[in-house]
């Protein structure tokens, strides 16, 4: 394969190549989606690439406690989920009551109960009470955009050395290429990955992402 040939179309067969041979979707996880599209939820959840991408970094960072912040149907925090130990546990945070009501079906129905603990609400005031808690080892952000500076300032807080954060949606098909672009959503992340790449708390890379939904990324920041 040349360079004149490795356009986006490729990368989306390339995609599906890795979900054919690396990520399967069960009856359950496909279910989800069922659900969610009759339910009236957006269609913005992962991949199962992406989601595979999540299992395996959990995985391999040993990681026990994770918080998500945004569940949408529960698709995304079903692979997190599976991913932990019989003692590990999953907080998921959603604003949407009706998102939140079909994730709970979903944890439901994966059996998944006893490790995730769903909470409905504002995810900056969510994030505020659980600072009391024990800190987690992994967090993923894959909510509202042009919130993502606060929720990756408390999910700092919320972590220890070495703990792993995951943003999804850094790249935004490419718009945050464009300066000119001067919307919330784009400004914000863009403003974001600037400034992760010189915070001197954390080492991170950015990895991006192609799927059928098109050119995404996601950062992977690593806290010292």
């Amino acid at each position: 394969m040349t360079d004149e040939t490795l356009n986006l179309d490729t990368l989306y067969i390339l995609d599906h190549y890795i979900q054919k041979h690396y990520a399967h979707e069960d009856a359950l996880l496909r279910n989800i989606l069922t659900r969610s599209e009759a339910a009236g939820l957006r269609n913005i959840h992962l991949s199962p690439t992406q989601a595979k991408m999540l299992q395996m970094l959990v995985k391999i960072h040993g990681s026990k406690r994770i918080l998500e912040v945004g569940s949408l149907g529960g698709y995304s925090g079903t692979w997190l989920a599976r991913a932990l130990p019989e003692n590990g546990q999953l907080v998921t945070l959603e604003m949407d009551p009706l998102a939140a009501q079909v994730a709970r079906e979903t944890f439901q129905e994966a059996g998944l109960e006893s490790r995730v603990q769903l909470i409905e609400g504002d995810a900056i005031q969510t994030m505020k009470g659980l600072l009391k808690q024990e800190p987690f080892d992994f967090v993923f952000i894959d909510a509202h955009k042009p919130h993502y500076p606060e929720f990756y300032e408390f999910a700092m807080r919320l972590v220890r050395p070495g703990s792993v954060i995951v943003l999804d949606n850094v790249v935004q098909h490419g718009k945050v290429l464009d300066n000119s672009l001067k919307e919330s959503q784009y400004r914000k992340i863009r403003e974001l990955n600037a400034f992760i790449g010189m915070d001197p708390r954390v080492e991170a890379i950015m990895v991006p992402t192609f799927t059928q939904k098109g050119l995404d990324g996601f950062l992977v920041v690593r806290v010292k």
